[in-house]
């Protein structure tokens, strides 16, 4: 953390006056809203000691030993030096299905944090255990598709998010919207909770929300809404949605926000009345620490997706509600995912025009429409992308950091990306330099871009992130570029060009039995700061 870094050098640094080291201790102190454990705190490190010993087995010089090194660096799960992660934050979940369905199931789930290259923690676990047949093959399709995000269906870990500093995480267990009650677990308590990066202080901060962050259709997912709390930028307050009542006086979803400190309902911001169609609020972020925005997602009612109704700023003691004037461009309709930059908003938006896609992947559900990345500054619209691919960010948006935009795509720009697999790129905020920060292949298997697949289709990227105060990029993949993800979906980070490509976990996958029995271990939700 930059900030941190200037300042400890400012208290270190020699000077004539011990009070004003006090007082900036002091300003340092009121400057933290919540109490950090741990901090840079000495830690056991497994990967790093892992990493010592096999560097030194390696040869005693020339070629050969710089290239055993660089393979030791390669397999290590410790991020590369230069693109240094504070917190990982992420839900593993396990399942069991003895001959795929016939015999008895089981299933279990654990938060799990990891602080810089410390060893990972545990936060709060629910154990595998017996749960009867598994009528529906819900461990089959999970380790078919390995994306660890589709176990919200299921699982009792929903919204989470990593503290801005990295000092703590809040995340949310309850299991009241499960679509497959038989096989999920059942929390002692539930409710939102918080707890120090290293894993102290586990608190309940208060009840959970009364919205599933997901939309289904019967028994299926079609879209997953809100998973992450959006996080004020001093760090001192989530927005979340839940039931409210409104200025009619009809209970409909809201937005309420919550002091991480105290875990008091600090306000209920939004007193919308109730719609005439079934309406979801996402696209929760703060802009400051004093103004929210939102969207409107109003569900098709057939699967096939969610219309973007408006978006609109209010301020967190609610007022100054505003319906933000965004206008689509011709033929386009914008999917807003806001970022924070400094004391402004910029945001790096989806653009989706209703003109047929240069590449279209047969995909149910899915339009074969042509996305866009653009940026939002002020009054001021730029288009950075020009594929014409229907894949370009999967309507995710963009990550701005510094003065660069980095996303995820299927394209071919550079003739390096020939089997059209996902990768991640980055361009400058003015639509200049763009790079492919990947090399990710999977030429056993036809491509979906992109897009969700299954094990007969090639590998993915689900999500990218950006540490806007290290400089590390991480995304969430279903890939396997050094050798240690041979079925399975994992966190990975890199330094801002692509280089020091690194796997941050070391989940089961999908791995089978000779009797039948079918074993998953998937890591997601995933947050990283």
């Amino acid at each position: 953390m930059q900030r941190d870094v200037h300042l400890d050098e400012a208290l270190t640094a020699p000077t004539s006056s011990g009070r004003l080291r006090l007082v900036l201790a002091a300003l340092v102190g009121l400057l933290l809203a919540v109490p950090r454990a741990g901090g840079a705190a000495a830690c056991h490190s497994t990967c790093a000691q892992q990493l010592i010993e096999c560097k030194r087995a390696c040869p005693g010089g020339g070629q050969a030993r710089r290239e055993c090194r660089a393979t030791c660096a390669e397999r290590s799960a410790c991020a590369a030096p230069g693109a240094r992660i504070r917190t990982l934050a992420y839900v593993v979940t396990e399942c069991s299905d003895s001959l795929l369905g016939a015999g008895a199931s089981s299933i279990g789930q654990k938060l799990v944090v990891r602080r810089g290259n410390c060893d990972p923690v545990t936060v709060l676990e629910f154990p595998m255990r017996p749960l009867g047949p598994d009528p529906y093959s819900r461990c089959q399709g999970y380790g078919s598709f390995r994306v660890g995000e589709q176990t919200v269906d299921v699982g009792v870990f929903q919204r989470s998010a990593v503290l801005p500093d990295g000092s703590g995480v809040v995340f949310e267990v309850t299991n009241d919207f499960s679509l497959f009650p038989a096989l999920t677990p059942e929390p002692p308590e539930k409710g939102m909770f918080f707890v120090h990066a290293d894993g102290a202080g586990l608190r309940r901060l208060g009840p959970a929300s009364r919205i599933p962050t997901f939309y289904a259709i019967g028994r299926v997912v079609y879209n997953v809404t809100e998973l992450f709390f959006a996080v004020s930028p001093d760090g001192r307050m989530i927005a979340f949605s839940d039931l409210g009542t409104g200025s009619d006086r009809q209970e409909t979803a809201q937005i309420f926000t919550l002091d991480i400190a105290t875990g008091r309902r600090r306000k209920q911001v939004t007193h919308l009345r109730l719609p005439a169609k079934p309406t979801r609020l996402s696209c929760i972020a703060f802009l400051d620490n004093r103004t929210l925005t939102f969207c409107k997602r109003v569900d098709s009612g057939d699967g096939n997706g969610v219309i973007i109704s408006g978006v609109f700023t209010v301020r967190t003691d609610g007022s100054r509600f505003e319906e933000v004037p965004v206008v689509a461009l011709p033929g386009g309709g914008i999917v807003p995912v806001f970022t924070v930059e400094g004391s402004g908003s910029r945001a790096a938006v989806t653009v989706v025009f209703h003109e047929p896609a240069r590449n279209h992947f047969f995909m149910l559900f899915i339009d074969p429409f042509i996305e866009e990345l653009f940026l939002l500054q002020g009054k001021t619209v730029l288009q950075l992308t020009n594929f014409g691919r229907s894949d370009t960010t999967r309507a995710q948006g963009g990550v701005v950091a510094g003065q660069r935009v980095f996303f995820h795509a299927s394209a071919n720009p550079f003739g390096t990306n020939p089997g059209e697999n996902c990768q991640v790129f980055s361009i400058n905020t003015d639509g200049g330099d763009l790079r492919q920060l990947t090399r990710l292949r999977d030429d056993k298997r036809p491509t979906t871009g992109c897009f969700l697949n299954g094990e007969d289709r090639a590998c993915t990227i689900v999500r990218v992130w950006v540490d806007r105060l290290t400089g590390a990029v991480g995304f969430a993949s279903t890939c396997d570029p050094l050798g240690r993800n041979p079925f399975g979906y994992q966190a990975f980070s890199m330094r801002p060009d692509g280089s020091g490509l690194r796997q941050l976990t070391s989940t089961r996958g999908r791995e089978t039995d000779p009797d039948g029995t079918l074993h998953v271990e998937l890591p997601g939700p995933i947050y990283f700061r």
